[in-house]
């Protein structure tokens, strides 16, 4: 038979279609409002009169890959496929919070600044735990802690010298044996000054 619009007994091809087609499903990212997205994913549901027993799994494979993991990774050894959604979504609102936290530890580090009478080693002890909490690789957590230590010095020349001949592949026990060490030669610097000064009024 001539054409493709039959199939062999004669009658016409049809083309399934998923029916429950309307917008698309809301993908979550750190920072949103929880409670906002939900909503939006709620709707969505409606939308599509989405059966509650397949609202768990179409969360879990709509949601985005990186949320879907950490939700999967948080019910091991249990599987994803034997959670109700309210249970998923509970689990969900837990690992936000995390979120959460972890963006306000993020925020803090790359924030700090040496204080007023804080030493060079205080300074950086406090970047090491802070980083602890940030949720990054190890190769991260370093280059994050060196960078926020060069450019959170207090006194301005000795942050300008590091910037400015700093060898990138120092680690931060090196920084910080380097800033100890200009800002000890400024102040042997200072003292000699000081003495020169001095003997030029006697």
């Amino acid at each position: 038979m001539l054409g493709g619009s039959a199939t062999e007994d004669n009658k016409p091809a049809t083309i399934m279609v998923d029916e429950r087609t309307k917008g698309r499903f809301p993908l979550y990212s750190p920072g949103l409002n929880v409670n906002s997205y939900l909503q939006t994913v709620e709707i969505y549901f409606t939308l599509n009169k989405t059966p509650n027993d397949e609202k768990a799994l179409e969360f879990i494979t709509s949601v985005g890959q990186e949320t879907a993991n950490r939700i999967i990774g948080s019910f091991k050894p249990d599987k994803i496929v034997n959670k109700t959604y309210e249970e998923i979504i509970k689990k969900f609102k837990v690992l936000h919070e995390e979120n959460k936290n972890v963006f306000a530890e993020r925020h803090r580090l790359i924030t700090r600044r040496q204080e007023d009478g804080e030493s060079l080693d205080d300074f950086a002890i406090d970047l090491q735990n802070i980083v602890e909490h940030c949720s990054v690789s190890v190769e991260t957590e370093a280059t994050l802690v060196q960078s926020v230590f060069v450019a959170g010095l207090r006194n301005d020349k000795t942050r300008e010298s590091m910037l400015r001949d700093a060898d990138e592949k120092l680690n931060l026990a090196q920084l910080l044996e380097k800033a100890k060490t200009i800002e000890i030669a400024a102040l042997e610097s200072r003292k000699m000054a000081k003495q020169l000064e001095l003997c030029g009024k006697q």
